[in-house]
This record gives structure tokens, sequence and C-alpha cells, in this order.
């Protein structure tokens, strides 16, 4: 009886050993802090859509940035999206320049002076981004649903939001600011559709 006791006693004394190391180890792998730099391509996209009575149009915008996880959760990042690249994709010729340069004129996004838009993201709760859209001189806080997966080095993400464009001063066409035919208003509304996949991280 005095040795099968000892036995166990050594048998259990090695699993509770194993467990604390198994859970140190778990502990230095679920604080490890990445960040994933993120720019566009054929797999990272912004897709946006605007539309006016009776049609719309969409189209695409180049953007970079980062994101920051830690114990496997988005914390926080940073996208900038190039306004100058704003690029229709339902028009070709000129129909397409013309709509570009539009877009890109005082009327709407004024990308002389404000080449750049910036959404910083302060959190994800599991369900929703909470962040700080900035266009042209406007910051706006924005909260909107993403599905967000991390897996060892992989961060993959998509989101479908949208916002109102005369909250950041891009009020033509808009029948909230002017007295217009109904074929010449335009939605204050802009939809963005967002797809980020990235396969390499910076420890």
């Amino acid at each position: 009886m005095f040795l099968i006791s000892c036995g166990g006693s050594e048998k259990s004394t090695d699993n509770s050993q194993i467990k604390i190391e198994e859970s140190i180890d778990k502990n230095k792998k679920s604080s490890i802090t990445r960040e994933y730099v993120i720019k566009s391509n054929d797999v990272n996209k912004l897709l946006w859509t605007g539309s006016a009575v009776g049609k719309s149009h969409y189209g695409t915008v180049n953007f970079d940035g980062y994101i920051s996880v830690e114990d496997g959760n988005l914390k926080k990042g940073e996208i900038l999206f190039d306004l100058t690249s704003i690029s229709s994709e339902d028009l070709t010729g000129d129909w397409k320049t013309k709509l570009d340069n539009h877009l890109k004129d005082t009327a709407f996004f004024f990308t002389d002076k404000y080449p750049t838009a910036t959404l910083m993201i302060n959190k994800f709760d599991g369900t929703n981004i909470t962040g700080e859209l900035k266009i042209k001189e406007i910051t706006k806080e924005i909260t909107f649903p993403a599905e967000v997966v991390v897996e060892d080095s992989t961060f993959s993400s998509t989101s479908n939001f949208t916002i109102d464009r005369t909250e950041y001063g891009i009020v033509y066409g808009s029948e909230n600011f002017f007295d217009l035919a109904k074929d010449k208003v335009i939605s204050d509304e802009i939809n963005f559709s967002v797809t980020i996949n990235v396969k390499n991280s910076k420890l």
C-alpha cells in the first residue's frame, strides 16, 4: 500500500507540473502582439457604391495601413485612403473619366486639397468596430459591424457599412441642402464594402 501510494503521489505531481508549464506557455502565446501591414490589392479591397434616382455607380479606392492584434483580438489600427485613386468600375471611356474627375473635384472630395481620408480604429467588441473617420477636415466617430478572424499569423475581416456624406461637408446634389428636381438628387448615403486578408505579420 505504501509503495502504491508513493507511486500515485509522484504521478500526480508530474501531471500538475505539466499543467503549470502548459498554462505558462499558453499565457506567453496569448500575450503576443502582432502588427499586420495592409495594402490594397486583388485580395484587400474597398468597394464604394453611390446612387441617384434610378441609377447607381460603384468603384474602388486604394488604401494602406496597419492592424494591431493583442491576445488574438483586434485592438487598434489605422487605414489611410488615397482619394486621388478613386475609380468608377461600372463605366468606361469618357463617361468613366468624367465621373472620376467629378468625384475628385470641389463638388465632392476635393482631392487637390484633401488627397487622403483616415480611419483610426480604436476598438472591436467582437461584433462592431469603433473608430474615427476623417474626411476633409471633419472627424466623426463611426461604429460598424465587422467579421474578424485571427488565426496564427493570419488576419482577415469583412465589413459593410454606410456613411452620410453630408456630415463630412459633401453636400453636392443633396435634397437636404438644395431644391432640386427628383432626377437631379444624389443620395446622401455612400456604402462601403471592405475585405482584408493578410497572411504576413510583423512581430
